[in-house]
């Protein structure tokens, strides 16, 4: 899966925005929802794919759906 450095530093509205990835949102249901432009949901998710190193947002789910699974297990054990 690569990196997932930053993890740790993702900012509230970048918290918001993974949230609202996960639920489905287009970038502009995003922005109404969140009450910002379109534009700055897509600058948060640029950050976003740099900080888990991936490729697109597909990419970027897959990432935050394994890293999820992975956070599950180790409160688990």
């Amino acid at each position: 899966m690569g990196s997932v450095r930053g993890t740790q530093s993702l900012t509230d509205r970048e918290r918001d925005i993974v949230l609202l990835v996960f639920e489905g949102y287009t970038n502009r249901e995003m922005g109404e929802r969140l009450g910002v432009s379109w534009l700055t949901v897509r600058n948060h998710i640029s950050r976003l794919l740099v900080k888990f190193e991936a490729k697109n947002r597909t990419d970027l789910l897959a990432r935050l759906v394994a890293l999820r699974r992975l956070r599950r297990r180790q409160l688990i054990l």
